[in-house]
């Protein structure tokens, strides 16, 4: 291997919308590394790094079917005046910009994908993603020198792609507790009772599952905040309609990141009830701030949420159980207390920024073939503080 030194590191996000890259770079940025973001002159998500890195934007998206060809273009000629050490692509439009504008170098490309077409290909006609979206992620999973699943239920995935597992490490998201941390602002609330849900207002988000919930629950008001401003409701107004809750549902609209964790902070407890997602970030944004949190038991959400612990896991796609799970939270205050400490033990024992980087940072020295910084390794305990006393506890006979 070579020495160690400070990379050139490229990250390419051609889909900004998906992915914020920006703690991804500051965090490379302060352990010495110098990067540079490509990206689309729309993205808001990232703002300029100033002198931590910079942001270089590309080509507007066009009606075409070459626009990714275009973006494809521009990030190879910039790559070709930076020469970088490695090439760092999230999602699976980024991933195919970078392999292309690498070919014919040594450069390697690092893939995230954040979401699988596999998955959102299970959900059937809900599927909006284009359909040579597997076989573009299986090519990308075979060409680039490595790939980082977020979770073992992504890694499952891409193994059963065809993805060699040698290629793959596991590197959890990490949450910026800076920012989502149990004190705080809180939004003001109508009713006694206030459950919180984030997401796309799409049928497969499972919304229309928490809204029929909620007929179960009395006196408690529902908070829906979406992704984009483009998320219709109709469909959903009228599902609360039809259940006669209507009048206890707030669709809050799209809700910065900025804004998010006073939301957050306000709920009772926050619901995540995805039919099948690789996704748990909101979940660790809430248990972050203290929250307990109701989730279904699909992909990430199943390893993000320690069923009992930092909240409940319930089966997808059946709102009883959903209704179930929430009633009891919503009617004991001391058990959504105990799920919120152990909440926020569990994010910062073992979903750290700091460990998130340091991981990212070993995957890039591997493929470049340089020896890493000799930094202290931050360990990811297997079962933080917290989880460990409460799952003490809960073996304990109940007092009479």
């Amino acid at each position: 291997m070579e020495v160690e030194g400070p990379l050139k590191v490229a990250l390419v996000v051609e889909q900004p919308e998906v992915f914020d890259i920006s703690a991804s770079a500051a965090g490379l940025a302060r352990r010495g590394h110098e990067v540079v973001v490509y990206t689309r002159p729309d993205d808001r998500r990232t703002p300029d790094g100033g002198t931590a890195f910079r942001v270089v934007r590309g080509p507007d998206r066009t009606d075409d079917d070459n626009h990714l060809g275009g973006f494809a273009d521009f990030v190879t000629g910039r790559l070709r005046v930076l020469r970088p050490d490695v090439v760092h692509a999230h999602h699976w439009t980024s991933g195919l910009a970078a392999l292309a504008a690498v070919n014919g170098t040594a450069v390697p490309v690092v893939h995230s994908f954040h979401s699988l077409g596999t998955v959102t290909r299970r959900l059937g006609r809900w599927d909006a993603s284009p359909p040579e979206r597997v076989d573009a992620e299986r090519l990308i999973g075979r060409r680039a020198a490595h790939v980082i699943a977020a979770s073992q239920a992504e890694l499952r995935e891409l193994l059963a792609m065809g993805v060699a597992r040698t290629k793959v490490t596991v590197v959890p998201h990490a949450v910026d507790t800076r920012r989502f941390r149990p004190r705080g602002t809180v939004s003001a609330r109508r009713l006694a009772r206030r459950v919180v849900a984030v997401g796309s207002l799409v049928p497969h988000e499972g919304l229309g599952d928490v809204v029929t919930a909620l007929s179960a629950l009395p006196d408690t008001e529902l908070v829906i905040a979406g992704r984009t401003d483009a998320d219709p409701r109709r469909w959903l107004r009228d599902h609360a309609k039809a259940c006669g809750v209507l009048h206890r549902v707030r669709f809050a609209g799209p809700v910065s990141q900025a804004a998010l964790p006073t939301l957050l902070r306000s709920a009772d407890v926050v619901v995540c009830a995805p039919w099948d997602s690789l996704d748990y970030t909101v979940a660790l944004e809430a248990m972050a701030c203290g929250t307990a949190v109701v989730a279904t038991e699909v992909g990430g959400l199943a390893e993000a949420v320690v069923d009992g612990v930092a909240g409940l896991l319930v089966p997808p796609r059946e709102p009883r159980a959903l209704a179930r799970a929430l009633r009891t939270l919503l009617a004991d205050d001391a058990r959504r207390f105990a799920h919120g400490v152990a909440g926020v033990d569990r994010v910062e024992s073992c979903y750290s920024p700091e460990q998130e980087i340091g991981e990212v940072e070993r995957v890039h020295h591997l493929v470049t073939g340089r020896t890493p910084p000799d930094r202290p390794v931050v360990p990811r305990p297997a079962s933080p503080p917290a989880v460990r006393l409460m799952r003490k506890l809960s073996a304990l006979p109940a007092q009479k």
